[in-house]
């Protein structure tokens, strides 16, 4: 009974070991998903609502590396890159969205940040400006200021309506590698 139960034990150690082979190694594919990417000098500012992506580069095949479904842009990666990696990429909708990613040498995404604060696609009477600025310590600030009108039923907006809201938020990445994102502030103007 002891040699059966010694040989269950072994035969399941062993089918294990062959499935940890199995599992598929990345590294080689984000090490040229890596040495693709623009170098973004710092400081750096980005136009959270611009719709043109000039020189952007298109990466479908990589979208696995940052468990997305959807093609995405990318901006580039941040020059310093001593501990780990940060890729800002641009997903697609009604407007771009840029999103921060921290990865570790090995390829593991760390860590994930939005950098735009609030969504605003085309609507009547809806106008917004947004930006966010990366310093060299890597210290992020967004800010989104939002102009809105009421409309009327055939989309002509009533210009005494106006408001005026500016949202803004700081964020940091740690020497982790993990993202310190501050409280959302939102601030009317009108």
């Amino acid at each position: 009974m002891k040699c059966l139960t010694y040989l269950f034990f072994v035969c399941i150690l062993a089918s294990c070991a062959g499935m940890q082979k199995q599992i598929p190694d990345n590294s080689r594919q984000f090490s040229d998903f890596i040495q693709r990417q623009k170098i973004l000098s710092l400081p750096l500012t980005i136009d959270n609502y611009q719709n043109r992506f000039d020189g952007y580069d298109a990466i479908e095949s990589d979208t696995s590396l940052l468990h997305m479904s959807m093609p995405m842009w990318y901006l580039g990666m941040l020059e310093d890159t001593s501990m780990f990696y940060c890729v800002i990429s641009i997903h697609m909708g009604d407007i771009g969205v840029p999103q921060l990613n921290v990865f570790a040498k090995n390829g593991q995404l760390m860590d994930q940040a939005r950098l735009m604060i609030g969504e605003y696609g085309p609507n009547c009477g809806v106008h917004v400006y947004g930006y966010t600025t990366i310093s060299k310590d890597l210290k992020i600030y967004t800010q989104d200021s939002m102009a809105y009108y009421e409309c009327d039923d055939f989309g002509n907006e009533y210009k005494d309506s106006l408001t005026i809201f500016i949202h803004s938020q700081k964020m940091e990445v740690l020497k982790d590698g993990s993202v310190a994102e501050g409280e959302k502030v939102e601030t009317k103007i009108k």
